[in-house]
């Protein structure tokens, strides 16, 4: 199962774990299902989650001696909770003790192991534990049932030998079925080296004549047929088909009325920061009058916590700088000018600062999740100084998908996203459970706002046809360039049969080198994407790359994969950051998504 967005990763981890603990549990109750666990894995990237077993012992050590001192401490792990039993990983073992538990620890064979804090669990520590991997060694030695990780991760195989084992090569058993959640974001740069690095993907997970299944969902998508092809080389079938109704297609119906309500805005004569300020600001007061009238004081919760999309984190820079200054000061007015502001309702503001959430790629991975949870916390109908329900979520595009949160129902989009489909994506992020609205706030110096501002009504009820077509072009001149190096290594490796670091040198045994030269090529020659000219470039390539290939092993008395240059053993692989020069074509990336070399900067002072 793969995604593209850690954000997206971290939620729908957490919700194919519920179906794995469901899976495990019904096979520890049946003695016909087999002895083997039933288990999942979270493969990514290191910023996410520890990758070695090491770098977890150290985090969980330092999260227990924060807990045991007091302090607030972040899980290290994107498991926060048990998905059976919902008791934390993390945290005090009861109420009335002061010695906190932590569910992870590293077992007598060296692994790392996690388990339920709550001794009635089936999933405790004496009843069998969680059936979850979290760290890249241990699956690399136990691969698990269900593989959960990022497309960018697996630029990976062509540096790790242990990797191997993922394609099951000891037993000859290859995974059956690949999932891609959030097609639509497999576009652009990222589409096309995913695409190329797709084909060697597929060539592991074929065994014989027979391919896995691929499964990708999305809802907004254009010349899905293209970007099929140039992603897997195959042809499309979508799921559900629309039979003989397209409104009922036995497994979803189209609703009359939507719940969700867009109304557009566009200041003259103010700054779009400004008119924000404001809006926010009318917003926040508008919820106590929703409180004040509703039959149920529970029912402003939907309207409490306010969705705030940027297009930048330069945008949301210069709006959070403005939250004391500005805001506060707005809402003050507003309350007072509507006679709410008798000395009971100064809750409403005053702890604005430290009522706001960020969901933005300058947030740590460890505390994305946190936040996510702490916006499940609802407005409990009460008008006091340590309502825990939060005010204002400040994002970016990182919440476009995978975010779900029942009780939101209000949003406000500081100008209009790059493309139709992140509109549609990010809007949904409100009223999935009940009704909510979305203020478009647009730029009236921007004239692609403009646009949309003057056709607004006939775009919304249309939208879905404006998507904009994906662009996927995998055998592009910079996209072999930057990973053509990489998917051969990895073929070598793992597909061909060598996948130990010291199995370099293996190119000039017998044929070796034509058989790379043959196989790899044949994985392009038939390839539903590309033309002649693309195979005839992509042939010429491989020809090079495996001449200066074995140049490198010429050159060198032990050729090895990845190692320091010392002691005259060479590294065949570099990584592109490291790349000195443009005739250097020996480079590999670790992710699909790193691919630009650095540039380091020296500044002087004078």
């Amino acid at each position: 199962i793969r995604y593209t967005l850690r954000l997206l990763s971290a939620q729908q981890f957490e919700r194919a774990t519920k179906l794995i603990l469901a899976s495990e549990f019904i096979r520890r109750n049946h003695n016909d299902l087999g002895a083997e666990k039933i288990t999942i894995g979270f493969w990514v990237g290191d910023p996410v989650i520890p990758n070695k077993i090491e770098d977890a012992i150290k985090k969980l050590d330092i999260a227990e001696k924060r807990l045991n001192s007091g302090q607030n401490t972040i899980n290290p792990f994107q498991l926060s909770n048990c998905q059976w039993c919902n008791t934390k990983i993390i945290g005090k073992l009861t109420s009335d003790t002061q010695i906190s538990h932590i569910g992870h620890r590293k077992n007598r064979h060296g692994k790392l192991t996690s388990y339920c804090l709550n001794e009635k669990c089936i999933f405790s520590r004496q009843n069998g534990e969680l059936p979850i991997v979290l760290v890249d060694d241990d699956i690399y030695e136990n691969p698990p049932t269900v593989l959960f990780g990022t497309v960018d991760k697996f630029a990976q195989l062509a540096w790790k030998e242990e990797a191997t084992s993922l394609f099951n090569s000891q037993n000859n058993r290859k995974p059956e079925l690949i999932i891609q959640d959030e097609l639509h974001l497999l576009n652009g740069p990222l589409g096309s080296l995913v695409g190329l690095f797709e084909n060697v993907i597929i060539s592991l997970c074929t065994e014989g004549n027979t391919k896995p299944k691929i499964i990708s969902s999305t809802a907004t998508v254009k010349n899905v047929d293209e970007q099929v092809k140039g992603l897997y080389s195959r042809s499309v079938q979508i799921f559900p088909q629309n039979v003989t109704n397209a409104d009922d297609t036995f497994f979803s119906k189209t609703l009359e009325e939507s719940k969700r309500r867009y109304v557009g805005i566009l200041p003259t004569g103010k700054t779009q920061t400004t008119t924000s300020l404001r809006l926010n600001a009318a917003l926040l007061f508008a919820r106590l009058e929703v409180w004040r009238d509703s039959p149920n004081q529970l029912d402003a919760d939907q309207f409490w916590t306010i969705m705030s999309y940027f297009k930048s984190l330069k945008q949301i820079g210069r709006f959070s700088n403005k939250i004391t200054s500005e805001l506060m000061p707005e809402i003050i007015h507003l309350q007072v000018r509507n006679l709410m502001d008798n000395g009971n309702n100064s809750f409403n503001y005053s702890n604005l600062p430290f009522k706001t959430l960020e969901l933005t790629s300058r947030i740590p991975s460890e505390k994305i999740k946190k936040n996510l949870d702490k916006l499940d916390i609802p407005f409990d109908g009460q008008l006091i100084y340590n309502q825990q329900a939060y005010d204002i979520v400040l994002a970016t595009n990182m919440i476009s998908v995978g975010l779900d949160v029942g009780r939101l129902g209000i949003m406000l989009m500081n100008g209009m996203p790059p493309n139709t489909a992140e509109y549609i994506q990010a809007s949904s992020r409100v009223a999935r459970k009940n009704e909510g609205i979305v203020f478009s706030l647009l730029d009236p110096n921007n004239s692609r706002d403009l646009s949309y501002f003057e056709d607004f009504v006939p775009f919304h009820k249309t939208f879905y046809k404006q998507v904009e077509p994906i662009s996927v072009t995998p055998f592009a001149e910079n996209a072999l360039e930057k990973v053509l190096f990489t998917t051969m290594v990895t073929y070598f490796r793992h597909k061909l049969g060598y996948p130990s670091n010291n199995t370099a040198s293996a190119l000039n045994i017998g044929n070796n080198k034509k058989n790379l030269l043959n196989a790899f090529n044949e994985l392009f020659v038939n390839h539903q994407f590309a033309d002649k000219e693309d195979r005839e470039l992509i042939s010429d390539l491989i020809s090079e790359l495996c001449d200066l290939w074995d140049n490198k092993i010429q050159g060198a008395e032990n050729l090895f994969y990845n190692i320091i240059e010392t002691n005259h053993q060479k590294s065949l692989l570099k990584s592109i950051q490291d790349r000195k020069n443009l005739e250097d074509k020996l480079v590999a990336t670790r992710s699909l998504r790193s691919v630009e070399p650095n540039a380091n900067i020296n500044i002087k002072s004078y």
